[in-house]
């Protein structure tokens, strides 16, 4: 029996879209991958916490006012390189902060102190 080769390739494509699937659950990340991100805030006023990549920003959470919280971050809020960079955003307040790049790897812990 011959095999044409339209078949082939469609057999080849079917092929390599299982595999993609497939390779989706294997590569999942464990805890120990992820930075840990301990935020004490110093200031009266709540702060939302952000990860920016590239011109993207993603929500971490809330700070409340003189208190401390820890996030976990997974490694696709991380650059390609270990950067990190943080945005601050104070609850009633138009101005944001940005932290410089910080560069990470799995299993950091990173503190981010906020003060007057």
């Amino acid at each position: 029996m011959k095999i044409t080769t339209s078949r082939t390739r469609g057999f080849l494509l079917l092929s390599l879209v299982i595999g993609l699937f497939a390779g989706c659950g294997s590569a999942r990340a464990r805890p120990e991958d992820a930075v840990r991100l301990i935020v004490e805030n110093q200031r009266p006023q709540m702060v939302t916490i952000y990860a920016v990549r590239h011109s993207s920003r993603q929500r971490l959470g809330m700070v409340a006012g003189h208190a401390s919280e820890t996030f976990r971050l997974r490694p696709t809020m991380i650059g390609a390189g270990g950067e990190l960079r943080l945005a601050i955003d104070p609850l009633g307040d138009a101005r944001q902060s940005f932290t410089r790049v910080i560069y990470v790897r799995a299993g950091d812990t990173v503190q981010l102190l906020l003060s007057f």
